[in-house]
């Protein structure tokens, strides 16, 4: 009995099908269902035949059937930013899933995703395509602690799936101690133990680190798919963790998700 509706914005033959795929995944996690946005102009609203409607979403709805769900269909003629906002807060989404442009300069769809992700309640998530998709050995590079409560449901929604490995790895400061650096990776290891389950295994690494990049780069060799946070947290913190993503979106050879707090949750965390 699905309540709700994770919203997925395609708009590209070369993503379509791996975004409903991760859309519907999060659908089953939050008990609801995937719903897939296109957005056109204003000026193409009449442009479009009825055949061509019709047709527009036949491959969004083969890989959600092929999950074992409908999918929910809306046309939207508007600017993309305030569309896929208004269509987020019309159905209370649980979820929006934005997909990178694959091109070689992915931060352009910064100007989609800064709009959207100050003005939507719910998590959104984008997801940055290199590669093969899959999701078997799952890094989840981190800063602050408060970061993880913004993964987890992401993070389980990917076990469901397919109970992966899971390496949380926690970037201090380089000038961490070895004491610091101890404690902080007991303290890890007791939390996942604690909270996350159904993984195939689950490794725990605090590490100082000269740079942030360079560690998650050479952790990420290893592994399928990385999901980190772009928590909007105020001054420093805002500039570090939002810079991070980017900067891991840019250079990485790996698929990235790069998860925004809702709005809500956001302001918990004292964001203005």
């Amino acid at each position: 009995s699905p309540v709700g509706v994770v919203v997925v914005g395609t708009c590209h033959f070369s993503t379509n099908r791996a975004l409903t795929r991760v859309a519907t995944i999060l659908a089953h996690h939050f008990d609801a269902l995937p719903l897939a946005v296109r957005v056109y102009k204003k000026e193409e609203e009449k442009e479009l035949s009825r055949e061509e409607r019709r047709d527009l979403f036949l491959p969004e709805s083969d890989e959600a059937s092929q999950l074992g769900y409908p999918l929910r269909t809306e046309l939207l003629y508007n600017k993309r930013a305030s569309a896929l906002i208004a269509a987020t807060e019309a159905h209370k989404a649980k979820a929006l899933v934005l997909g990178y442009p694959i091109s070689r300069d992915p931060l352009k769809f910064q100007k989609i995703l800064d709009p959207v992700s100050s003005a939507v309640h719910c998590p959104l998530i984008a997801v940055r395509f290199v590669g093969t998709m899959t999701w078997e050995r799952i890094l989840i590079p981190f800063i602050q602690p408060e970061e993880l409560d913004i993964l987890l449901p992401v993070i389980e929604a990917m076990i469901t799936s397919c109970h992966p490995k899971l390496t949380f790895q926690q970037l201090l400061f380089a000038d961490s101690t070895g004491d610091e650096i101890r404690a902080r990776d007991k303290e890890l290891a007791e939390w996942a133990a604690s909270t996350v389950y159904d993984a195939d295994s689950i490794r725990c690494l605090a590490e100082a680190s000269e740079s942030r990049l360079e560690s998650i780069l050479r952790e990420a060799r290893r592994h399928d798919l990385i999901i980190m946070s772009a928590s909007e947290f105020k001054g420093m913190k805002r500039r570090v963790l939002g810079s991070l993503a980017n900067v891991v979106v840019e250079h990485c050879k790996n698929p990235v998700f790069v998860v925004y707090p809702g709005k809500t949750e956001a302001a918990d965390q004292g964001v203005g």
